[in-house]
Parts: structure tokens; C-alpha cells; sequence
């Protein structure tokens, strides 16, 4: 079963690969010249690759790991600050309630454990001030594939060199169709964990029709050889959650894809208070039970991020990495206080409207943070591990804007078409005429809205990159 299975893999990574190539124009002349396509193309890409370690064959430390994972992303982060700062800066509603919530972790610091928060913070920099016109969203777009493009080429090379240290027996519990794991031993969890996000980026910014169907199926062999449970239930969720931006594009609502947000931040905040026995979840209901009896004795500011992993475990708990659930790891952390300034600037950024087709984004990610984060913690401020990217894209993308040279010449074309129709009518004395080609609708910032291939004039019709 281990050939076919690295045949599976293989498979499964050109499937996924050729989705993202023809899934729409990455157009990598004019993206790549932005450095927000770099920050996405490494946040994705070092988000996976440095799984690798889980298996064992990536040979690092944990602070090897933990540097590897974000010090590229500081590295562009800090360039982008720096460019913002020389032309017009801003400093976006949500970074004055991000900021508090980090600053709380500083004030509570376990045994002098500041590392892992303040490589947390700086890799939220370019979210924290912001350019006047926003981030360009054609290479926020770009840089996202070209790094799963990357991932997908690094992982089959590896599986091609070392199939034997990649695949083997699975763990007791749970084993992919083919009778083997991708991480052998349950070690592939957070591989698993990783593609799947990903997946669900990658079928969300796809917009063709052929390339969502290789992503969806190239994606699904890779999550599901890995034999993680969690990675094939957030896999799904993603698959709904693109369902439901689809549906948004084509019908110009943007409330559903809100709605989908909002319902899926409210499942992840009450879950762990749903009264779980110890042993639920593979133990996890443990941790949330031993979570809730923390924030009981520190309600307020919590105990710093650090605290979970950096305390004695003479309580004999087996702490793991984190307490698996994205709300009482921000509760334990930064306390009731931080928490609500967490979910007001993630509220923010969901009701930041610049497009309808980057709002909707922005709402989906909203929605995969959470998801991602139900019985994990994927992505949270003050923690590096798994994606420390995934949430900062969320605010990434909430301050970006669909402008480029396709854009402005469509919309100067309808312009000029119009003019000539309105100074044909006033010599007619008729009233001009409006084709369905000149109603574009648009948003409060004068940007048309896009929406979904067939639905009518949109920047993703005229833009080669969409």
C-alpha cells in the first residue's frame, strides 16, 4: 500500500498544483513587485514546510522551527512598514484593539518567556499601519497561490526523495484510505491541519470552474493521507465555506458570507463551555475543563501567552502545545478583557468594505480562523504555531484594494462611453440610454464591486488576474 499511497500523494500535488494554474492568471510581472505578495507567499508557504518537522525528516530545533516559521515573514513585514511609512500611513480601527491585546501578554510573561509574543508582534506589523490606498489585492491573490505552488512542489519532491520517512503505518485510531499516513504514527496532524487551510485559500481565490474542481480533489488525496480527523472536518468546512462565497459573488449579498462568519465565530466561542467530559475529543475536553478553572481565578487580563506552555506541569496536566480551542487559549492568555479586544478588531475587519469581492474574502477567512481553530489553535496572536500568518491575513486582506491598470481602463472605457451617450442625447434631446455593460455596481469607496464569472461587469472580468 505505500507505493500507491506515494502515488496518491503525487497525484494529489499535481492535481492541486495544475487547480492553482488554471484556476485564473497569477500575473506574477506586476504582483511580485509588491511586497505583500512576498509576506502571503512565505506565510503560506513556511506554514507548511515547517510542519515537515512534526514527521521528523525536517531536522530542527523547535526554536529552529520557530524562526524558520516567522523570521521571513518579520523580514518582509518590516520592509512593508517601512515603505507604508515613507508615503502615506495609516493606522487601521482594528490595530487600536490589537495593540492592547498584546500588550496585556507583555504585562504577564511566565518565566521570562517573551520570545514567542514578540516574534507574534512583529509579524503583525504590516497590519498595524497600513498604506492610504490599501494593500494591493491582485498580489496579496498571487502571492497566496505561488506559495501553496511552492509547498506543493517542496512536499512531492521530498515524498520522490524520502517516501519511506514521509509514509508509513498509521496510528491506532486513524488511517487514510490507503491504509498508511502521510506522517506515520499520527505524526502528519499538523500537515493535515495546514493543507487543509490552505486548500480552502486556494479554492476561494480560483476563478475558474476546472481549476476549483482539481484544487477540491487534489487537496482532499493530500488531507486525507495524512489520517488526520481534524484535518479532513476543517477540509470540509473550508469546501463550505468557498460554497458560500461563490454564492455571495453571484447574488451580490454580501450578508450571507457575513452571516457564515458570524455563526461560525459563535460555534468556536461556546464550544468548550458545552459541558465535554475529560476524555472527549482525544482529551481535549480535559484541557478546556482545566482552561475554564484558570480563567476563573484570573478573569480579566488572563495569564500571558506564554503561560500554558511556559508554566510547571506539576499540576499534572498534560498541557500540549495549547489549550485546542481559539477561545479559551485567548481567555487563559489575555483574559475576558483581551479577548473582547481580539474579536472587536476581528469585527472590524469584517465589516471593512472596500469591494464586495475583498469583503467577502476578508468574512471568509473570518470564518477559517475560527473553523481552524474549534478543537486547534491554527492561528491566535502571541502563539507562532501552527499558521502564525493565517489571522494577519485576515487583516491583510481587509485593508486591500482592487486597483490596477485593467481596472482603470475599464472603468475610464465606460466613462468616456457614457459621455458620449449623455452629449448625443442632450443634441437629440432624448435621455441616454444605459447598457448593461456601464452598470457596474459599485461601493462607497467608487470601486466596482466584482462578482462571480457570468454575473456582469466586474474588475475580475477585466483584471487577467482573476
Amino acid at each position: 500500500m505505500t507505493q500507491a499511497a506515494v502515488l496518491a500523494a503525487l497525484l494529489g500535488a499535481v492535481l492541486w498544483g495544475s487547480g492553482v494554474l488554471l484556476g485564473g492568471s497569477l500575473g506574477l510581472k506586476e504582483s511580485s513587485r509588491h511586497a505583500e505578495f512576498w509576506w502571503v507567499l512565505l506565510a503560506i508557504f513556511t506554514g507548511g514546510f515547517t510542519t515537515l518537522s512534526n514527521i521528523g525528516v525536517l531536522n530542527l530545533s523547535i526554536d529552529g522551527v520557530t524562526y524558520l516559521r516567522t523570521l521571513p515573514l518579520i523580514a518582509v513585514g518590516l520592509l512593508m512598514v517601512f515603505s507604508t511609512l515613507r508615503k502615506s500611513p495609516v493606522i487601521p480601527s482594528f490595530a487600536f484593539f490589537l495593540v492592547p491585546v498584546f500588550l496585556i501578554m507583555f504585562a504577564f510573561v511566565v518565566n521570562n518567556q517573551v520570545l514567542m509574543t514578540l516574534l507574534s508582534l512583529l509579524t503583525f506589523l504590516p497590519v498595524l499601519v497600513v498604506p492610504k490606498g490599501g494593500y494591493s489585492f491582485v498580489s496579496v491573490r498571487a502571492g497566496a497561490l505561488v506559495g501553496t505552488l511552492v509547498l506543493l512542489i517542496a512536499l512531492g519532491g521530498w515524498i520522490l526523495v524520502d517516501p519511506n520517512g514521509l509514509i508509513g503505518p498509521c496510528r491506532g485510531d486513524k488511517c487514510s484510505v490507503w491504509g498508511v499516513a502521510l506522517g506515520p504514527y499520527g505524526l502528519g496532524n499538523a500537515l493535515g491541519m495546514v493543507l487543509a487551510v490552505v486548500a480552502a485559500i486556494t479554492i476561494l481565490l480560483s476563478s475558474r470552474v476546472i481549476g476549483i474542481i482539481l484544487c477540491v480533489g487534489g487537496s482532499y488525496l493530500l488531507v486525507n493521507l495524512t489520517s488526520t480527523r481534524t484535518g479532513e472536518l476543517v477540509w470540509i468546512a473550508g469546501v463550505v465555506v468557498a460554497i458560500v462565497y461563490w454564492l455571495t459573488l453571484a447574488t451580490s449579498r454580501l450578508w450571507l458570507v457575513r452571516i457564515a462568519a458570524l455563526v461560525s465565530a459563535g460555534v468556536v466561542i461556546v464550544w468548550p463551555f458545552l459541558g465535554w467530559t475529560g476524555d472527549a475529543f482525544t482529551g481535549r475536553g480535559a484541557l478546556w475543563i482545566y482552561a475554564k478553572q484558570l480563567v476563573l481565578e484570573s478573569p480579566w487580563f488572563g495569564y500571558g501567552s506564554s503561560f500554558w506552555v511556559g508554566n510547571s506541569a506539576s499540576d499534572a496536566v498534560d498541557r500540549n502545545y495549547s489549550t485546542h480551542n481559539l477561545t479559551t487559549e485567548m481567555l487563559v492568555s489575555v483574559g475576558i478583557i483581551g479577548s473582547l479586544a481580539l474579536l472587536i478588531a476581528m469585527l472590524l475587519a469584517l465589516a471593512r468594505r472596500r469591494s464586495i469581492r475583498v469583503a467577502a474574502l476578508t468574512a471568509s477567512l473570518f470564518s477559517l480562523t475560527f473553523l481552524a481553530s474549534l478543537t486547534e489553535v491554527f492561528s491566535a496572536p502571541g502563539r507562532v504555531y501552527l499558521m502564525a500568518g493565517l489571522i494577519v491575513l485576515l487583516f491583510l486582506v481587509s485593508e486591500s484594494t482592487i486597483v490596477d491598470a485593467a481596472a482603470a481602463a475599464f472603468e475610464a472605457s465606460a466613462a468616456s462611453s457614457g459621455r458620449r451617450r449623455a452629449g448625443s442625447s442632450m443634441r437629440s434631446g432624448r435621455p441616454a440610454a444605459v447598457s448593461p455593460s456601464d452598470a457596474v455596481p459599485a461601493d462607497s469607496d467608487g470601486q466596482p464591486d466584482a462578482v462571480s464569472p457570468g454575473g456582469g461587469a466586474s474588475v475580475a472580468a477585466a483584471d487577467p488576474a482573476f
